[in-house]
Parts: C-alpha cells; structure tokens; sequence
C-alpha cells in the first residue's frame, strides 16, 4: 500500500519506519520552513529506531527512500495519508493539500484533539477545495516517542484500541476498515465528539506541569511517571487532581450523551495494557507502563502539554460541558493556573466550536451536522 506520512516529527518518523518494515510502500513529507531536519533523515538514508522491546515496533536502522518536501510529490501515489503533525498544524497541512488531493484518497488526523477534522475541512474549503474528502481523527496518535537526533527517535509505545471516527460522520466505518489495514487494533467511535474527549492526554499533560511548577522552573530532569533523581511527577495528589477533572467530563456520559465514555484512566489501560500497564489508581497504572517509561516533564511552561493540551483539548472540552449545563470549576482551574504559568490567553487560542460557527447549533442539530457535514 502506498503511505504518506505528512510531517516528520518523533510520531511521522516512528509512523514511517514502522509502516515501512511492514512492507508499504512510504512516503515522509515535511513542509519547506522545516525540511532542514528531514533532510539530514533524506541524506542518512533512512533513521535508527529504539523501540522498547515488546512493543510491537521495528528496532534499528530502518531505510526511508522517501523523504520531500514537495506536496505533489508526497500526495501522488498515495492510498492512506496520515497528518503526523500538532494539532495547530493541521490546517498548515490542509492547505498544501487542498489543489492536490484526490477524491480516492484517505486522510487520517492523529494529533487525538478535539475537532481536528472540522478544522481540516473548513480550511480546504477556503482554499478552494470542495470536493468530497475521505478524513477521519484519532483520539489520540498511535505512538508514543520522541526525537533523540535528527535521525534517531525513542519508540515507546504502540497504542492497541485507539479510536476513530470520520467527518462527516457517516463514513466512519468504512475509515475505520481501511485504517484496519495497517493497525487491526483500532476501534470505530460513534462521531469525533467521542474521539476528541475521549483523549486523556488533554487533561494528564497540563495537570502534570501545572502541579510540578517548581521542577518546570528549574529545569531539573524529572521523569513523569517513573522514578529516577526524584520521585515521578505524577504523584497522587496530582492524581487526585487529574480524576477531579475526569469527574466533571463523565457527566457527559451520566446524562446518556456519550454512553461509550470510559474513564481515562481505563483508556490508558486499553492503550498499554498488552505491555503490561496494570492496577486500579492513574499513578498506578503509569508507573507499570513501560511505554512511557522514559518520558520526562518540560522544562517550559510554553510548550506542547500546555498551549496544545489546553487549546485543542481542555478548552472545547470545557465548552461542551458547558452547552449541556455541566459546571467544571477544576478544568477551568487548570487552565487558569496555565494561562498564568505561562504568560499566555490560553482562552482566546481555543479550538471551540465558537471558532467554527457552530455554537449556534442545537444538540440534536450539531449531531446531524457531524454525520452528514452539513448545515
């Protein structure tokens, strides 16, 4: 099958390499004002895996033949495209997309954050592309990892379970079977409001930074779930914190809006369970995960675990608890106390659906308009 893999960060890298030693034919696309890194992963011929043993995953060198920056040349052949880049660079991808994809194309989003695939698809039509698009998202990307070099990467983890679902969402079953292709351990969700706030990463991430502050500051090596100079940041008073959060999203699922809603801590052990991630408590299970064994709490209060967790993750999840009446005083904590750590408005970057438009929609309306795409 013909792959291309749009962005070559940790999860593209790790994404490609995998996909290669399972035989596809893969493609590694990076846009222009960041091929400089991808460059040096064209010239070396491909990039070293460290994968955890058990995992799933290829070990060692693995050659990628494949590399451009070129859009045209990324999308011609390609069967399956996954948009292997942060949430806030979706839209940059949708637009080197939109004059090139064609309608038997599949893309899949696997940043796991709320409303992705809307925000995908309102781009390519204000770049002049209104034909049907196969799009679907993830609740979270298949991988976990990080860069070590420009071409090497730490492959933690391989997620079993995820789930999937399409925009519109109508053909999330026919996505989620191609997906199935390449990783027969995805799930179909009922619409992308199940995928989007059932990513546990958006609250875990702040929380974690946001309740090891004095770490953060002084940039000291602290390992987020695992102990090594100090005791883990995750800790169970920022646990307990954590589940307070989770309390106020499953009020979704006691009304009967999302009747497939899990709590967090139980996605965790769908995800890693296979490699061992076991017991009843969230530090519990984190610290028996060898997935994630290795990684480590920022040393940065701008980065990814707030502005992108916060924004793409925390923010629309707390305004969908608010159209259902659903107060959330800890949720809005954190994003508060975030906003402040980092001397950012958090609030004013949200992905909302206020952003799209769609706020106006009632209940019964927005639903119809995620399975169908229209208004």
């Amino acid at each position: 099958m013909n792959i291309t893999f749009m962005g070559a960060g940790a999860c593209g890298l790790i994404g490609a390499a995998h996909c290669t030693s399972l035989g596809h034919d893969v493609t590694l696309y990076e846009l222009p004002e960041f091929f400089e890194m991808a460059k040096q992963v064209k010239d070396n011929g491909g990039i070293y895996v460290d994968a955890s043993p058990g995992n799933g995953l290829p070990n060692g060198f693995i050659p990628l033949n494949k590399v451009t920056c070129d859009a045209g040349e990324a999308l011609r052949n390609a069967e399956i495209i996954f948009v292997t880049v942060p949430s806030f660079g979706e839209s940059r991808i949708a637009e080197v997309c939109a004059k090139k994809l064609k309608e038997d194309q599949f893309l899949y989003l696997s940043s796991g954050y709320m409303y992705g695939s809307i925000d995908f698809s309102h781009t390519l039509k204000a770049m002049g592309h209104n034909k049907p698009v196969h799009l679907a998202e993830m609740n979270s990307n298949i991988y976990a990892g990080g860069r070590l070099d420009p071409v090497s990467v730490r492959a933690g983890g391989y997620k079993h379970n995820v789930g999937v679902a399409s925009f519109p969402g109508k053909a999330t079953q026919t996505m989620t079977k191609k997906l199935q292709k390449i990783y027969p351990e995805v799930v179909a969700f009922d619409n992308v409001l199940e995928t989007g706030v059932s990513n546990p990463n958006a609250a875990l991430h702040p929380s974690v930074v946001v309740f090891n502050a004095s770490y953060v500051e002084c940039g000291e090596e602290v390992l987020l779930y695992h102990d090594k100079k100090y005791l883990s940041a995750m800790s169970e008073p920022v646990a307990a914190i954590y589940e307070a959060m989770d309390a106020e999203r499953l009020k979704l699922r006691d009304l009967g809006i999302f009747n497939r809603i899990k709590p967090w801590r139980d996605i965790f052990k769908d995800w890693y369970g296979y490699f061992g991630a076991s017991g009843e408590t969230l530090p519990e299970i984190m610290q028996s995960n060898p997935a994630l064994r290795r990684a480590k709490l920022p040393s940065s209060f701008n980065h990814r675990y707030i502005t992108e967790d916060i924004t793409a993750g925390l923010l629309p999840l707390i305004e969908l608890l608010g159209r259902y009446g659903i107060d959330c005083p800890t949720n809005k904590a954190v994003v508060h106390i975030s906003s402040i750590l980092s001397g950012i408005d958090l609030s004013a970057e949200g992905r909302t659906l206020a952003r799209f438009g769609l706020d106006c929609l009632s209940g019964e309306a927005l639903m119809e308009y995620l399975y169908t795409g229209n208004r």
